[in-house]
């Protein structure tokens, strides 16, 4: 065999080792309904939040956007009820006033999952306790606060829990993010916090989506977007240049600051018991690291005097000596018996400090 057809044959046994790879890492720990489509996967992300999304979005002037109400297919088929308030339900009736409280991104949301499979909805059962499932996909910390903010100022929960998975604090350095303006919080002179609103952010806009747009980038997106593989590298690493309506804009560099001083502010609400939930996608316990980032703002919440439920250690716990049943926690986001397991880890806490669960007879 020539040369020059070697090296072609290797090379395309090569790259097609690595897509296949790319797919099954894909398969198990990001999204297993799509990965093996023949499809574009640059083209079908490449749309805003508020546009032929699957995330059934509206836009809000304070927190940027909040979910749709109605009832809604989600990804994987799961079932999406959401209320008049713009919270998601659990499968049963809204209680009046919240004895639990739970905001944070699509981890809290439960994303592909049904009402009753988000960890918010276990973990009511679990505790005989009415619990609020608060939490939006795609927040930042930032908005996290904000929504917390807006909702114990209309009912004060007995307990409050924060959730947040290392990139919600990438989220709150942005002003854009999935082609959608949103607020962010800068630090003055002084170090005090400063709010931008999504009206703020939304100037950003048009100019970097043109660019996105340009000629050369589409016609790549056409090609390479079939590749899962290139699809992955290249969103994780310029999702501003590969996508075109779907691109985020950072607005400064000074996330670890921000979101210590955005607990600071969470503090001032008038919750007896506030917990700070740490959760972690699938690759990260895979890599065996929370991250420099999750461990300062974890720090933080310890001094000022947040219960902290860190989940890193039982799931790291659980990849290394029960493979098996660690991949049933994921299906890209948590799934049913991910979002079971972290009720069961928030419920014990609940109980450590006292909060006990009603018994069958009150």
């Amino acid at each position: 065999m020539r040369p020059i057809l070697r090296f072609a044959l290797s090379l395309f046994l090569t790259l097609a080792a690595a897509e296949m790879a790319g797919r099954l890492y894909g398969y198990f720990f990001v999204a297993p309904e799509k990965v093996w489509r023949w499809t574009n996967f640059a083209q079908d992300m490449n749309v805003d939040l508020f546009s032929g999304s699957i995330y059934p979005a509206k836009p809000d002037d304070i927190v940027g956007f909040v979910p749709q109400p109605g009832r809604h297919q989600g990804r994987d088929h799961s079932v999406v009820t959401i209320d008049k308030k713009f919270i998601r339900s659990n499968g049963q009736p809204q209680p009046q006033r919240p004895e639990i409280l739970a905001v944070g991104d699509s981890f809290t949301y439960g994303d592909q999952v049904s009402d009753d499979q988000t960890w918010p909805a276990a973990l009511e059962r679990l505790m005989g306790r009415p619990v609020i499932n608060a939490g939006v996909f795609g927040y930042g910390l930032d908005q996290t606060v904000l929504r917390a903010e807006m909702l114990i100022g209309r009912s004060v929960p007995d307990t409050l829990v924060v959730s947040f998975i290392p990139d919600d604090i990438d989220r709150s350095e942005m002003k854009v993010r999935t082609g959608v303006s949103k607020p962010y919080f800068s630090l003055d002179p002084k170090g005090q916090l400063v709010l931008h609103t999504p009206q703020e952010s939304a100037q950003a806009l048009e100019g970097n989506r043109a660019k996105a747009a340009a000629w050369l980038l589409s016609k790549t997106r056409d090609v390479l977007g079939y590749s899962y593989l290139v699809h992955e590298i290249a969103f994780r690493l310029f999702p501003e240049s590969w996508l075109s309506n779907r691109f985020s804009l950072k607005a400064h560099g000074d996330g670890d600051a921000v979101t210590c001083k955005l607990l600071e502010r969470l503090r001032l609400l008038p919750v007896k018991q506030m917990i700070l939930l740490a959760q972690y996608p699938s690759h990260m316990v895979v890599a065996g690291k929370r991250g420099e980032r999750t461990e300062k703002l974890l720090a933080c919440g310890e001094r000022l005097g947040f219960q902290i439920v860190d989940s890193f250690p039982g799931l790291k716990d659980m990849l290394q000596n029960h493979p098996l049943d660690f991949a049933t926690l994921y299906m890209g986001h948590m799934s049913p018996a991910g979002n079971q397991w972290i009720a069961e880890l928030l419920a014990r806490s609940l109980r450590i400090s006292g909060t006990e669960p009603k018994s069958a007879g009150d």
